[in-house]
């Protein structure tokens, strides 16, 4: 099956190599195992756990990102492959040389695209969001005032109920946005290096301590599909980060958009925004090619039958 998440968290756990699998081992017993091909990204939580050099080096290969996260599920760490597309150094040069003014332009776009995604996901649930409504028509180039802030003021208390606060250090429902978002990070990375394009060349975010700052600028307008899942999980009572909920994140990957008029799953939806940005780095384009959320009313009616079952 394309588009696999592993997650280690149980300790003890061994991951190597044989012809093409990666297998996972406990005690020396081999307990399961997953094709190469089909593994999109390998989520890490366990505390002792080894992996060997060979199966490092062919996720490095095949551009299969290891994602190392602490108890509260936050990434820290991550491990990418350096050879990403055979145009890897003219791609790399044309995205350290993006003019200031073209990134703000990006970033525009992309807070545009976010909170018109969490306005949407809203709506599904029965909430006014004028305000929102308002935020995205109003983000000037480079976002100087903050609508992406002043949306999620409003976003989360709507969507999660006045008294949560996103903080990911935190556990309860938290847990659920940081496994998810992991999750999103991951596969936006692998994007970005297949696209021949480097993870750490932001647009805005700058965090000395984040290896990844350009995956969290081109995962923004995506974050809300993984709110949405969490969202239905969440009016299920089911607020504790599980097996269950594990697979229920990892599928939203597969969750269907809109891309020129035809059904497409988010993985390949990234695929195609990292690529645009590449047209746009190499001054092909002047915007990104960013996916619609599905109608209100497929998101109220499909989304939430796939959580259910």
């Amino acid at each position: 099956m394309k588009g696999q998440i592993l997650d280690i968290e149980t300790p003890g756990r061994f991951l190597k190599l044989f012809r093409g699998f990666c297998i996972i081992e406990e005690k020396g017993v081999e307990i399961g195992r997953i094709p190469l091909d089909d593994l999109e990204a390998v989520i890490y939580h366990s505390h002792d756990g080894i992996i060997s050099q060979q199966i490092l080096s062919e996720f490095a290969e095949r551009a299969i990102p290891l994602i190392v996260c602490n108890s509260k599920h936050m990434p820290v760490g991550i491990y990418w492959s350096l050879n990403g597309h055979f145009q890897t150094t003219l791609r790399l040069n044309a995205q350290s040389n993006l003019s200031q003014p073209k990134r703000k332009q990006i970033w525009q776009q992309i807070v545009q695209n976010k909170i018109k995604n969490q306005a949407k996901l809203l709506k599904a649930t029965g909430q006014s969001c004028l305000e929102l409504d308002r935020f995205e028509k109003s983000v000037k180039s480079g976002d100087p005032d903050n609508r992406e802030a002043l949306a999620a003021q409003i976003y989360w208390p709507r969507l999660l109920g006045n008294t949560f606060r996103r903080d990911p250090d935190s556990d309860d429902i938290n847990g659920l946005l940081n496994y998810g978002y992991a999750i999103l990070r991951a596969s936006v990375v692998r994007a970005i290096v297949a696209a021949g394009l480097h993870p750490a060349l932001a647009l805005h975010h700058h965090n000395a301590a984040d290896p990844t700052p350009l995956a969290n600028d081109l995962m923004e307008p995506w974050r809300p599909v993984i709110d949405i899942a969490v969202y239905l999980l969440y009016m299920q009572k089911k607020d504790c980060l599980t097996s269950e909920e594990k697979k229920i994140l990892a599928g939203t990957l597969d969750w269907d958009l809109w891309l020129d008029k035809e059904r497409t799953p988010l993985r390949l939806c990234i695929q195609k925004m990292c690529l645009s940005f590449v047209m746009v780095c190499l001054g092909e384009s002047n915007s990104l090619t960013i996916a619609d959320l599905p109608d209100i009313k497929e998101i109220q009616e499909t989304w939430s039958k796939i959580c259910e079952s």
